[in-house]
């Protein structure tokens, strides 16, 4: 099993490491991808005052000598004269704002890192690129000049997010109480007695996996201008269908197991990534890692039962106390974007992320130990070091 398992890690390494990208940018649950503005030549934009040469993505400075420096953007004036407008730190550490905070499928605005001083004032880059999905590449609207700053306005789908998490995160952000009441109580039942009342444990497994599936769905659908109502509605669905999760995960045994340890697997990955900030810019890769770990531990909880069971429950349990309990500080990475943003440098972890960990682990052992002295029977074979419960569970 051992040696299964770190060839998967092998090959999850591998398809990170090809999927990585640099032209792709995650703002306040917005993931944008600019790739339809990366040319193999640098982009033209022309009028009467001269020529503005111009490109994105990171390390894709102007192909040619472009007033000595390695830059983003640089402006020939009708004399010939070069100014370099932007730095050259990587594209992802610009400074990026949305056209309307409201709605962000209005569009995005990319701010370079300023470039050179002409007769004391300082050059920047500015694009303005305004959402349009029907446009691949790019329509150039106009250019401003003022104090310096270079202002293009262009059309192009770069400009549309290809994933939107704001709607309803940031509604749940707003009620956070709610979510903090169920992960603490639920966390410290998991955690302390999972085993005991396995099958308690299972319905809760369920009822959690059924909401987290169906809160993401509506996470990606959402628009991020959605109302109050609708995202009530998107939570009232998502606890339902959490309850039909829990009623499989009850009745169906087996099933319920495997969703316990999918969940432990599911939250040990994104410790691992958070711990070690694993991250790739293709959103699909995360899910992919994630999918894997659930998977494995699920098997694992199947076939090796007992022991197993306590360390998934108690380290389930510690993931969602710690959690439940940072959704007010703040300084947990948010696991629906934390690989984005790790990928464009958006996120850095906070000394007081580490001690979450701390007590994560914390939680973990003391949760597991409490679990496995209390329910073992000394003397006993390793099948029957369990609950009385989970016995008459597997007659």
């Amino acid at each position: 099993m051992r040696k299964y398992f770190i060839k998967a890690i092998g090959i999850l390494a591998l398809i990170q490491i090809t999927l990585a990208s640099s032209c792709t940018k995650l703002n306040e649950g917005s993931l944008y991808d600019f790739t339809p503005l990366q040319n193999s030549q640098p982009n033209l934009y022309k009028d009467s005052t001269g020529n503005l040469y111009w490109s994105v993505c990171n390390d894709n400075y102007l192909s040619y000598e472009t007033c000595n420096s390695n830059t983003y953007a640089a402006f020939y004036d009708n004399l010939g004269q070069c100014s370099y407008l932007t730095g050259s730190n990587e594209f992802n550490t610009s400074e990026f704002d949305f056209i309307d905070d409201d709605n962000h499928s209005q569009g995005i605005i990319v701010k370079f890192q300023s470039g050179q001083q002409v007769n004391g004032v300082q050059q920047q880059f500015v694009l303005y690129v305004v959402c349009d999905s029907s446009i691949n590449t790019y329509n150039s609207q106009s250019l401003e000049v003022k104090n310096g700053v270079y202002t293009l306005s262009i059309s192009s789908k770069a400009g549309c997010p290809t994933v939107d998490y704001s709607s309803i995160w940031n509604f749940m952000n707003d009620n956070k109480w709610v979510g903090t009441i169920f992960l603490i109580v639920v966390g410290f039942f998991l955690c302390f007695f999972g085993l005991k009342l396995i099958k308690l444990t299972l319905f809760l497994t369920g009822f959690t996996l059924g909401f987290l599936l169906s809160f993401f769905i509506f996470e990606a659908c959402l628009k991020p201008d959605s109302s109050s109502g609708l995202n009530w509605t998107a939570i009232i669905v998502s606890v339902l269908v959490g309850i039909v999760g829990a009623i499989i995960a009850f009745k169906v045994e087996r099933a319920g197991i495997f969703c316990l340890g999918a969940l432990a697997g599911t939250f040990l990955a994104f410790i691992i990534f958070n711990t070690f900030h694993f991250a790739s810019s293709n959103k699909f890769v995360l899910w992919i890692e994630v999918g894997l770990c659930s998977f494995i531990f699920g098997c694992l909880c199947i076939y090796i039962k007992s022991y197993i069971l306590i360390l998934a429950s108690s380290l389930v349990g510690a993931y969602m106390i710690v959690r439940g309990i940072s959704l007010y500080p703040g300084g947990f990475p948010n696991e629906l974007t934390v690989s984005q943003q790790l990928k464009n440098g958006d996120w850095s972890f906070p000394w007081y992320y580490y001690l979450y960990l701390a007590a994560i682990i914390i939680l973990k052992v003391c949760g597991g130990i409490f679990q496995y002295r209390r329910y073992k029977n000394k003397g006993s074979s390793r099948e029957s070091n369990t609950s009385d419960d989970y016995r008459q569970m597997k007659k």
